[in-house]
């Protein structure tokens, strides 16, 4: 912030911005960062807090998990293996369906899988792959094998956790659209990806202005 500051620029921190506030400011340029939300009912079926709930719900304390939780991971990242970390820590029985191979299959490339999976394989976190969601009921998961196309019942849980997606907080970007001058977006309002892709596109928008 120190740096920031010698170049005088107006930092409005705690500030929600909205359509409104952003207009009075009269601005040359807008660049939109608004991010991404959690899918909250990305299966079908009926569910819903406070048995079915958001990594990102756990994560900011918004919402208090039963003992026994079963976390559906299709992230494939840290945002599945570091909620379920955390629970453990917490003393919560978890365990952890994915339709892919295994959990974390997105860690080879950042050489964090190995230690994510010794790390939860030692707080007691256990795993079911191959298995996709069919539908969802209260806290009652059906899922099918996607090999041997058995259907499987995931029951007698006090909280689903969902690592499912997330789907791009955009609407402010396209009210603003048309309304000033020169406006982008960066990052996941674009479309909800990792990281590395928001520090790319903030620096190009950057560079380009």
């Amino acid at each position: 912030m120190s740096q920031l500051n010698k170049l005088e620029l107006d930092i409005r921190l705690g500030v929600e911005a909205t359509v409104e506030t952003v207009l009075d400011e009269h601005p040359d340029v807008v660049v939109i960062a608004t991010g991404s939300i959690p899918k909250t009912t990305p299966f079908p079926g009926e569910y819903g807090p406070p048995e079915a709930v958001t990594t990102v719900q756990v994560l900011t304390d918004e919402v208090e998990t039963g003992d026994k939780v079963l976390l559906i991971d299709q992230d494939g990242h840290h945002q599945a293996t570091g909620t379920a970390e955390l629970l453990a820590d917490r003393g919560k029985q978890v365990h952890m369906i994915t339709a892919a191979l295994f959990v974390g299959s997105a860690l080879g490339p950042l050489q964090d899988l190995y230690l994510t999976r010794n790390r939860l394989a030692q707080k007691g976190v256990t795993f079911t792959p191959d298995i996709a969601v069919l539908e969802i009921q209260g806290t009652l998961v059906k899922g099918l094998n996607v090999y041997s196309n058995e259907m499987i019942d995931f029951d007698g849980y006090d909280t689903l956790v969902l690592a499912a997606g997330n789907i791009a907080e955009d609407s402010m970007y396209f009210e603003l659209k048309g309304k000033v001058n020169e406006i982008y977006r960066v990052g996941d309002c674009v479309a909800p990806r990792k990281t590395d892709m928001a520090i790319i596109e903030g620096h190009r928008v950057g560079r380009l202005l």
